[in-house]
């Protein structure tokens, strides 16, 4: 599979879950607590991440999302998604780096390095349509990525892709 076409498919399934929402999903119980062993270090800090559970119910309220979530698992990634009348949100962990993509700066719209609560971080759309927007967080050898889609035009999807990464990025491992 070509790096471009995988870059792709990543957000194509965030949006084609909304699509074909298969109600498979879950109740997310309990409070958001993921924990690293220090014997795991860096290289296992993802691994000890659930994505699934790094928004608390009653964020997901606030963000106008139920609180059952649907799996969000393609290309390498593995988390939840949530969808709403208005948006969907993703939250979803790989073993990549940032550099994956930084290093392909053509594949994506308005790509940017930046920082999450001061995490190293990268943001970018995958169209011009600005519905949709992914906020990547480097956590040890890996990251934490939070997409956000509107069904309808949004005037700042990127800005609250890092609405949603800073309420979960004191979570992460460091």
């Amino acid at each position: 599979m070509s790096v471009r076409h995988r870059g792709l498919s990543r957000i194509a399934l965030c949006v084609l879950c909304v699509l074909a929402v298969t109600g498979c999903g879950g109740s997310v119980g309990g409070q958001p607590n993921p924990t690293m062993s220090s014997s795991a270090g860096a290289a296992g800090a993802i691994d000890a991440v659930d994505p699934c559970t790094l928004l608390t119910p009653e964020e997901l309220r606030q963000l106008d999302v139920p609180t059952q979530s649907d799996p969000a698992n393609a290309s390498g990634e593995t988390g939840c998604q949530w969808t709403g009348k208005r948006l969907f949100v993703t939250l979803a962990k790989a073993h990549d780096r940032l550099d994956y993509f930084t290093k392909r700066p053509g594949q994506y719209v308005n790509l940017a390095e930046n920082t999450v609560n001061g995490r190293q971080g990268v943001h970018f759309q995958i169209s011009q349509s600005n519905t949709e927007c992914s906020q990547v967080m480097a956590v040890g050898t890996g990251y934490v990525v939070a997409a956000v889609g509107f069904f309808d035009h949004s005037p700042d999807p990127c800005g609250k892709a890092l609405k949603i990464a800073q309420m979960v990025e004191p979570r992460l491992p460091r």
